[in-house]
């Protein structure tokens, strides 16, 4: 006797993107066994994706919302504002090459202003970033309505109520979550994996953090 998955490797998806996939159980043998429960267990919870079992079908749907969870969103309150400290910037002299149009290429972190023979260059000895606890303690005495921003993981992780005034995309281009299956039947249990990879895209991205700019206005 033995027991068959239809397949044990789903179909590829991308993120944020619905989706939904059926995988039949069947038995072999004479007479057949008979399953009494399916469990599913996935390598990492999704808050977008429903697992639903029979005993003879194991179906996934929804949408990966946590999958790709090293992005970086940050967000604050609806209705309060948010403070960084700014960059810091000094004066440096800098080398610099000049096309046949005279254009002027220098190093990604400079920013240049040019004259005909020479040119300043201010470069970023501290990037932005946000306020310590103590330094928004002190802005905050002036300016009551800012607020501390949230870094949330995932777009399903913002808080709700929140605008979102950053965000970058975790850098990993795909994804893979296995699930464990259990199949208790009358006789024994078998067990089984199924693997889904999850694809990521700038567009998905872009597209899904337009939707909740969106839902903001």
């Amino acid at each position: 006797m033995a027991i068959n998955l239809s397949t044990n490797t789903l179909q590829p998806v991308t993120r944020n993107t619905t989706f939904s996939e059926t995988v039949n159980v069947t038995v072999d043998g004479t007479p057949p066994e008979v399953i009494s429960s399916i469990t599913v267990t996935p390598s990492q919870s999704d808050s977008g994706v429903t697992i639903s079992t029979t005993t003879s079908s194991i179906t996934f749907s929804g949408s990966y919302e946590d999958a790709f969870d090293q992005d970086v969103i940050k967000s604050f309150p609806t209705g309060k504002g948010v403070m960084l400290k700014d960059a810091v910037l000094e004066k440096n002299d800098g080398i610099f090459v000049a096309t046949e149009d005279d254009n002027i290429i220098t190093a990604e972190n400079l920013d240049v202003i040019n004259s005909e023979d020479s040119f300043i260059s201010l470069v970023i000895v501290e990037e932005e970033r946000e306020l310590t606890s103590e330094e928004f303690e002190l802005k905050q005495q002036e300016f009551p309505d800012i607020a501390q921003p949230t870094t949330s993981t995932s777009f399903a992780a913002v808080p709700s109520g929140h605008t979102i005034f950053s965000a970058i995309q975790d850098n990993r281009a795909t994804i893979v979550v296995q699930y464990d299956v259990t199949i208790v039947y009358d006789t024994g249990t078998h067990t089984d994996t199924i693997t889904h990879t999850i694809k990521t895209d700038t567009t998905t991205f872009a597209n899904k953090l337009t939707e909740l700019f969106d839902e903001d206005e």
